[in-house]
């Protein structure tokens, strides 16, 4: 069975850039210049229906173990192309699934090569708890979502982001590394069918009696995920009870 180990996420926030991880990744995880690592980025809707990206870095180490280092979340990144010195900004997005070297370089799903890549931290209204994840994910079990809401890590990586023989059996491991590592796929998390609060409050008990939580931090907390956002009142509600006696309202 694989072994999954965080590193340094105290520190995530101070990170900026992937040079940055793989400096975690070698002293951590025993990182070298002939090692591959993948960054996967998945998306957290804020209550301001924005949705920003969560930036993570997956290495399987040799004795079988999957370190993840973690960057701010983000919606930007700055980086160089291979031949120029300027810095382009460009989506987050686009980092997903890209391929790190033992060097820091980056090479992204379409075979573009950038340096000194460094993420533009999206400053959050709140920084979820151990908690708000594990009603996330008790939530998509409660559904029968799972298939819908989680991806192989290791999907969709193609041959374009590796140039040579050596680079394409790094391919070859990444593949054989990865081949049942599913994560959160967040932009799917949005339009999910939920039962009413109070019988979903009942099967996510059922799934993890331990959970002792109320039905308002349930709420609180897919509200903050994009994953269910309250009907607010409409204004000509809301001024007709203003206008009734209190003993009427």
């Amino acid at each position: 069975m694989q072994k999954r180990q965080r590193l340094a996420d105290n520190s995530r926030l101070s990170r900026r850039t992937i040079a940055d991880v793989v400096e975690v990744l070698r002293q951590g995880a025993g990182f070298t210049a002939n090692d591959t690592a993948m960054v996967i980025v998945g998306g957290m809707k804020l209550p301001s229906q924005e949705t920003v990206g969560t930036v993570q870095v997956f290495f399987s180490a040799p004795d079988g173990t999957t370190y993840v280092v973690a960057l701010p979340t983000s919606r930007w990144f700055l980086a160089r192309g291979e031949t120029t010195q300027e810095r382009q900004k460009l989506d987050i997005w686009k980092l997903d699934r890209a391929i790190v070297d033992g060097d820091g370089n980056v090479v992204l799903q379409d075979g573009a090569r950038l340096r000194a890549v460094e993420v533009m931290p999206h400053r959050l209204p709140l920084e979820p708890s151990a908690t708000d994840w594990r009603i996330v994910h008790l939530t998509i079990r409660a559904v029968g979502a799972e298939a819908q809401c989680y991806r192989l890590v290791s999907s969709n990586v193609t041959r374009d982001q590796f140039r040579n023989r050596i680079n394409l059996k790094r391919l070859r491991q990444l593949r054989r590394s990865l081949p049942r590592r599913r994560v959160l796929d967040f932009r799917k998390l949005n339009g999910l069918e939920l039962p009413p609060l109070k019988k979903l409050a009942y099967r996510l008990q059922e799934l993890d009696p331990k959970l002792d939580i109320s039905q308002q931090k349930i709420a609180d907390t897919l509200r903050d995920f994009g994953i269910r956002i309250p009907r607010q009142r409409s204004t000509r509600s809301a001024r007709a009870a203003q206008q009734l006696p209190r003993s009427a309202v």
